[in-house]
């Protein structure tokens, strides 16, 4: 019989390797959105607990050096100094870093805990309340299977508990005089409109000086007064939401500002821009209105003269031109998502222009699909199929109307767009959908789709190196999965969704279904349909669920 001899590793050894994720865990808790697009922020968050707590229940000697080694605490997740004991895991007194929630929507702070844990206090309330009597035994029996199965709440994993601001800025006080608390990460949502909230916070050097916010939303309603009021207070901003902000000295001066630690940059519900946005905040545009004073502030503001580079009337970026000419505020984004606008060839360029967005991972974006098939199609398929042109300013700026010249000019910018992205080694994930300012939600075009945009667009998405992930939202076209599928195995994972009542979705459906059958590379394939329905006391998309391959 083989004896198997146990190895006990140095008391030294074992520390350092506590040590070493502690500080895997600490950099995981400070992190205000997943290092990787893909994993859920409460899933990752779920993983580190379930890590912190395998690592405190080895024995007494590894709880002690976690607790001693963990600094930064989340949602208050800590005992007050005086109600310490030997078995706490974060110690306040050695809490540098603390990560709070706020819903701007709601207006409170919050925690998430797991709906299963939610579930089984209700429980327990339930059972502390009766008297033990066997029916009202029984009866809560019944409440036990009635509340694990309620399917309620969009099947939601986790639930908000509220916390209040005086419960907040009474820690935040406690935490202060420890001597060490310096930083407090503020992940806000629903952002809408300001942050006011952060000037009810208690004063100390992390809220005054160390303040990190997940959101900052320039709006129509914003001045720079509030912005220079922000600056002192926010030292670092992770995402930037552009909602009907049409002043581009705010949008410039935020950038400049920000941009070193910005990941994330959102447009929402912007229209068309008087100026070149993406062209300005990479330093190769001309800034129109900003005062001398603003101009004069900064010799790292974009120049304003001749030698922007651009070439002729599109202003094409030049890949073998150094872009000396202003700052680049778009170097460290690595999540682009734009809808509510129609963007133009020219601005899409600047977006994968590695030299321009060389950390770019995700890439989310509208686009009229009516138009990007008209001229995707071969004269023969106009013809025989009889497709329409659209004339929205979506990819190519009609506002000026038809020009002959267009076919040539979408051709010249669609190899520049497939050439970008042939050479784009970073690009993770790619969103695209559907939109039109003439047309609105709904593509025009229901019928068979020509043989040369699916060809065309699969090519497209194909040729991306790296690329792992595809949506497609809003347009009925399965084949196009067929033909990246064909074409591209790295690409595993997909969604699709399109609006019902206009598409037989069961058909569409099927299709896919077939797809992941004949495809065994593909790891998840999400397919939804969009609902209008009555909701709130107003009409909005809803978005259900068809199928999830594999299951969940």
């Amino acid at each position: 019989m083989t004896t198997i001899k146990t190895i006990t590793l140095p008391l030294y050894v074992q520390k350092f390797i506590i040590k070493l994720l502690c500080r895997h865990i600490n950099n995981n808790n400070k992190l205000i959105e997943p290092s990787d697009f893909f994993i859920d922020y409460r899933d990752n968050e779920d993983e580190i607990k379930r890590l912190i707590f395998s690592i405190a229940l080895v024995s007494k000697d590894w709880l002690k050096s976690l607790s001693n080694y963990l600094n930064v605490a989340v949602d208050f997740n800590f005992l007050e100094k005086e109600k310490d004991n030997q078995f706490t895991i974060f110690k306040e007194e050695n809490i540098k870093i603390l990560k709070i929630h706020y819903d701007h929507e709601k207006k409170y702070f919050y925690k998430m805990i797991p709906r299963i844990k939610k579930n089984l206090e209700e429980i327990e309330n339930n059972n502390s309340n009766n008297n033990n009597n066997n029916s009202e035994n029984n009866n809560n029996e019944n409440n036990i299977n009635n509340i694990l199965i309620d399917n309620e709440e969009e099947n939601k994993k986790y639930i908000e508990k509220e916390i209040s601001l005086k419960f907040v800025n009474k820690r935040l006080e406690n935490l202060s005089k420890n001597g060490i608390f310096k930083k407090l990460i503020f992940r806000n949502i629903n952002t809408h409109q300001n942050i006011d909230i952060i000037d009810q916070l208690f004063e100390c050097e992390a809220t005054e000086e160390g303040l990190q916010v997940l959101e900052f939303e320039l709006n129509e309603d914003t001045t720079m007064e509030r912005i220079n009021h922000y600056k002192k207070k926010i030292k670092k901003v992770f995402s930037i939401i552009i909602n009907e902000c049409l002043n581009e000295e705010l949008i410039v001066d935020v950038f400049k500002n920000w941009s070193k630690d910005l990941n994330q940059f959102y447009i929402i519900s912007c229209s068309i821009t008087p100026f070149p946005i993406f062209q300005i905040l990479a330093g190769i545009g001309e800034i129109t209105s900003f005062t001398s004073d603003f101009l004069n502030d900064s010799s790292n503001c974009i120049n304003n003269n001749n030698n922007t580079t651009t070439t002729t009337n599109n202003n094409n970026i030049d890949n073998n031109k150094p872009y000396k000419t202003g700052i680049n505020y778009l170097s460290n984004i690595q999540f682009f998502e734009i809808y509510g606008m129609e963007i133009t060839f020219d601005e899409l360029e600047v977006l994968i222009t590695p030299k321009i967005t060389p950390k770019l991972r995700y890439l989310s974006i509208n686009i009229c699909f009516d138009k990007l098939m008209y001229f995707l199609a071969t004269e023969q398929e106009r013809v025989k199929l009889n497709i329409p042109r659209c004339n929205c300013c979506s990819l190519l700026n009609e506002q000026f109307g038809y020009d002959p010249q267009d076919q040539k000019d979408f051709d010249a910018h669609w190899a520049t767009i497939s050439n970008l992205l042939k050479n784009n080694k970073t690009l993770k994930a790619l969103d695209l959908g559907h939109e039109c300012t003439d047309a609105g939600e709904l593509m025009n075009w229901g019928d068979t789709f020509p043989t040369s945009f699916v060809e065309r667009v699969g090519a497209l998405v194909s040729s991306i190196p790296n690329l792992s992930r595809f949506i497609m939202m809003g347009a009925n076209c399965p084949q196009i999965f067929h033909e990246i599928a064909k074409q591209n195995k790295s690409i595993i994972h997909f969604e699709s969704g399109i609006l019902s009542g206009l598409t037989d979705h069961s058909n569409y459906a099927l299709s896919l279904e077939t797809l992941i059958e004949n495809n065994p590379h593909i790891e998840s394939f999400n397919f939804s349909k969009f609902c209008f329905a009555l909701e709130n006391g107003s009409y909005s998309y809803k978005k259900i669920s068809v199928f999830n391959f594999p299951k969940k």
